[in-house]
Order: C-alpha cells, then structure tokens, then sequence
C-alpha cells in the first residue's frame, strides 16, 4: 500500500493512482497495490488499450482472482500513474515476483522483463527473480503495462506487490535486501558448521546432527525464495528442475525438523502421529519429484492447509515434551507461536499465498536458531555438569589417593612392628632352644662320662668279684636316666622343627635341591653350634659333619671365601 506523510493508506482504484501530492522526499517509495486494468487472454500494447473495455482486478494476487481468468493462460496488466511535476529525482519501478514470465511497457517504451511470454504452452518460458526499471524524468503520468503468461505454474499473475520510487532509495533497499539474504543464509552455514562440529565433539549426540542437517536444508530452501538465486544459478532453461527442488526442499525441511525434534526430546509421542506425518511428507517429496512439473506444481494448493496440520502437529509434539518436563520445551513453543503468527501476517495461511517471502523466511530462520540456542545451552549446561562432576571426581581421587598413602604409611607402620615382634619373639626361642641345647650337650656328656663309668664299674665288678645284684641295680639306674636323656633329645628335635619352619621355608626357595639332613644341619649352624656339638647331637663324627657342609656350600654354588656361617644367618 502506498502512504503519503502520516495520512491512511492510498491504493489504484479502477487502473489509476494518484500520487501527485506524495513527499518524494520523506515516502521515497511507494508500493502499488490496488485495482489495476486487466485484460484475460490479450497481449496487448499502449496502443491496444485506449479504446477496449475495462476489467479490473486485485494487485498482488493471483489473476485467478478475476471471475474470468483461470490459472493457465495470459493476459495484460494496466495502471495510470499521476505523477505531477514535482519530481526532481530519477524513478524507477521493481516488480519482486511475477508468476511466470512477463514483459513491461513504460509510456509505450518495452523495458524488457523475465523468461519469455506466449500465446501457448511452448512459447513460453517461465522466469523468476528481482527487477528494476528506470522512469525517464520530464512525466506528469506514467502508463505502465505489464504482458505475462503462465501454463506450467500452478498460479499466473502480480503475486507480489511492485514498487515506484526513487532509483537511489530503490537500489539501497534492494542492496539491503540482498546483503540481508547473504548474511542471513551464511549465519545458516555457520550454524551448519558449528552444529556439524558440536556432533563430533559431543561423542554423536543425534541432535545436533539433525540440525545441522535441518540448517542446510533451509538454507537450500531459502537460496530458491531469496532473489530466486537458485534459479539465476541453475539457468531459465532449467526452470523445471529448480521448482521441482524447491517444493521438495520445503518437504524435506519438515521432514528433518521431526527428526531433529526427535532427537531433541529423544521420543515424540504419539509415535504414530510422528511416523504418520514423515510418511505423508515423504510421499509428497516422491510426488513432486516423479510428476510432470504442471502435475506437481498442483501440491501447492495443499501447503498452506499442510502447513496448518504440520504446526498443529508439531505443537503436539511441544506440549507432550512440556508435559514430561523435557528441558527447552517451554522456549520452542513460544518460538512456533512467534514462526505461526509471523507466517499467518503473509498470508500463508490465510490468502494461500506468501505475498512477501521475506518476513516468513526470516522468522523461520530465526526460529532455527532459537533451537540452536536451546540445544547449544542445554549441551553447555552438561558440559558445564560434566565439568563439575570431573573436578569433584579429582577431588575425590586426589583424597582418596592421600588415603591410600596414609594407609599404605600405617599398615607398613604396623607390618615393621608386627615383624619386629615376630623377630624378638623369633630370638627369644631360638635362645630358649639354644640354652635347651647347652642343657642337652652337657647331659650328653654326663651321659657318655656315665657309659664310662659304667663300662669301667663292670670292668671292676669283673675284677672284684663282689656281690653282682648290688651293683646292677646301681647300673640300671644309670641307663635309665639315660634313656630320660634320649627322650629330651627328641623333645628339644621336635622344638627345632617347630622353631624353624619359617627357616626351613627360606632355604628351601633358595635351595630346594637340599636333603632334610642337609636342613637340619643348617638349622644347627643357624644356631651357631659348632661342628663338634653339632656331632654330638646327632651322634656322629666330626668328619661326617665336615662332610655334609661341603655339600651344603656346593648345593649353594657358594664362592670359596664366602663363609658357610654367614650366608645360614642371612638367610
């Protein structure tokens, strides 16, 4: 609509608009909206048109708004401009969108236009995108004339609202408006990129994945809508492909926005309604892409109603996650409130027709990133959780790593005291055992001194010729505590044996090739008993004994001037 200072909105009524008492200078530009002069299925000229009757129909809108168009076909759009002559700087006229091809006249002068208009099917050329046309300066009034057809697009006709104004205002606004597009779809990339990372960081969590990939999809989607860039990239020629594209872009986005939302929350319920509308949208895509573009351009008439049944689902889905408390819930259904309310003010769901795709675009932009946030501060709130719990972890390590030292500390503490006890008490029974050996070796020797005695009182009784029952019983006394003797021998055996188990252990892992006599021996010299009591006890000669250590030193694989003495009390 066009405005003039702060007064109400003017618009073209019956194919004229007044702007002559417009402020170039404060409303640089104006947008002309209104009733414009159309003629169905004539391509007419200037010329042509200054004597046929007049039908009018709404601008922007599709021209099957007028009762005798229909959607495929052509047809010719008049309006008179009054200028006036206060103008001082340069016009010129953009038209945004234009389905699907068109041509224009400006005061019967033809400016050029997009694709290439026809009578039939195979002389026209659908085309899409932004163009500007200069006004010559010196006209009170401006006639413009706008030829355009359609047979392959399920619309024809000025869906977009053009615009008159200053050329210079014109191209910044544009510039503008494209700079905006390129920024706003290298903040999608960069959002790709960074989510692209996230997942990788993040040991694969699925989220972040899907909405990467959502991101891109979008931004694909937008490239197609923004400056048709898409279309400028790929060739008029290929128009076909790229509308295909398009309208499987925008499937796929909400294909890739269920699945993200699934990953978000980790389940959607129901799950039915969640692979119901996957299904469908799936389907669709197939369609679009297996069906003859005049065919396939006929699901545009269900998006607008898709939509609606998408948001109503995807609202379901927001408040079955509220309800079991899922975290970012609250934030995304504010968000599709705003995304809603922003695409039912364009008319999306209401005309059945986006009169400009920016405002939708941005917001559904703005509404990704409103789940990048939510989905990067949830993943900084864990990391930051992880983050707390790991330093808490090495708090924990690091104390109980100073117990394990105290302990450590306190046990070998306790493990010397107990061996330093075990040691003492291990002395006082070897010294015990060696007193009991004294004790044995000097009975030992009463007992050969008694064997004496008796040998040389019998020799004597022989001699003598006394009475012989006296005497004998004088000599079984003697044998008897001979035999008292023996039997503390084997007693004082046995305390060797038990002293020494822990010895006998020891020089068996270092010698194992050792005889139990061999041992026993040691176990004497580990007494410090010299060869000779060590024969006495064991009722042999020295020499045997002498014997015995040679034995011993080369079992040991003893060194010459090692002495045997010293490696026994080491061991």
């Amino acid at each position: 609509m066009a405005t003039i200072g702060h007064a109400q909105p003017i618009a073209a009524r019956q194919g004229v608009l007044d702007l002559r008492d417009n402020d170039w200078v404060h409303q640089p530009t104006i947008e002309l909206a209104g009733e414009w002069a159309f003629d169905w299925q004539a391509l007419l000229s200037t010329a042509d048109t200054l004597h046929l009757p007049v039908h009018f129909t709404q601008v922007p809108a599709s021209w099957t708004s007028s009762p005798a168009a229909s959607e495929h076909g052509f047809g010719t759009y008049r309006l008179t401009i009054l200028l006036g002559d206060k103008i001082a700087q340069p016009l010129a006229l953009q038209i945004d969108e234009f389905l699907t091809a068109y041509e224009i006249e400006i005061n019967g002068v033809l400016l050029g236009g997009i694709g290439s208009v026809g009578r039939a099917p195979d002389e026209c050329m659908p085309g899409f995108g932004r163009r500007s046309y200069a006004i010559p300066l010196g006209n009170s009034s401006i006639k413009v004339l706008i030829r355009g057809s359609n047979f392959a697009h399920r619309q024809g006709g000025m869906v977009a609202i053009p615009r008159l104004g200053t050329a210079a205002v014109l191209a910044q606004q544009t510039s503008a408006q494209t700079i905006m597009g390129g920024i706003l779809i290298g903040l999608l990339l960069m959002s790709t990129a960074y989510q692209a990372m996230r997942y990788v960081h993040r040991m694969q969590e699925k989220a972040f994945l899907m909405n990467a990939v959502w991101t891109i999809v979008v931004a694909f989607h937008f490239s197609f809508l923004h400056d048709r860039w898409m279309y400028v990239l790929i060739g008029e020629g290929n128009w076909a492909i790229g509308y295909k594209l398009e309208l499987v872009s925008l499937f796929v986005t909400l294909m890739v926005s269920l699945l993200f939302l699934k990953s978000f929350f980790n389940e959607l319920r129901p799950k039915w309604l969640f692979w119901t509308a996957l299904t469908a949208l799936g389907l669709a895509s197939l369609f679009v892409l297996a069906a003859p573009v005049a065919i396939a351009a006929e699901i545009d008439r269900v998006i607008p109603l898709a939509t609606i049944v998408f948001l109503l689902i995807w609202g379901v889905f927001l408040f079955g996650a509220i309800r079991r408390k899922a975290d970012g819930a609250t934030e995304l259904i504010i968000a599709t409130f705003a995304i809603g309310v922003a695409s039912a003010s364009q008319g999306f769901l209401v005309a059945q027709h986006v009169g400009n795709l920016n405002v939708v675009h941005y917001g559904f932009s703005a509404y990704i990133f409103t789940f990048s946030w939510v989905l990067s501060r949830r993943s900084a709130a864990t990391d930051h959780n992880i983050d707390r719990l790991s330093k808490d972890l090495e708090k924990s390590n690091a104390a109980l790593a100073a117990q394990n030292i105290a302990l450590e500390t306190e046990v070998q503490q306790r493990t010397d005291e107990l061996v330093q006890a075990q040691q003492i008490a291990h002395d006082l029974q070897l010294a015990q055992v060696h007193r009991d050996i004294e004790i044995l070796s000097t009975n030992n020797q009463m007992k050969v001194q008694l064997t004496r005695n008796l040998v040389e009182e019998l020799q004597a009784l022989l001699q003598a010729g006394e009475d012989y029952p006296k005497a004998l019983k004088s000599l079984i006394a003697s044998l008897h505590g001979q035999v008292a003797t023996e039997e503390r021998l084997e007693v004082l055996h046995e305390d060797l044996d038990s002293v020494n188990a822990e010895f006998y252990r020891r020089l068996q892992a270092k010698c194992p090739q050792l005889s139990k006599t061999e041992r026993e021996i040691c176990a004497y010299m580990k007494l410090n008993l010299s060869s000779k009591e060590i024969a006495q006890i064991r009722k042999t000669s020295i020499n045997t004994i002498n014997v015995a250590r040679h034995r011993i030193r080369k079992k040991l694989e003893m060194e010459r001037d090692e002495e045997l003495e010293s490696f026994i009390a080491q061991v």
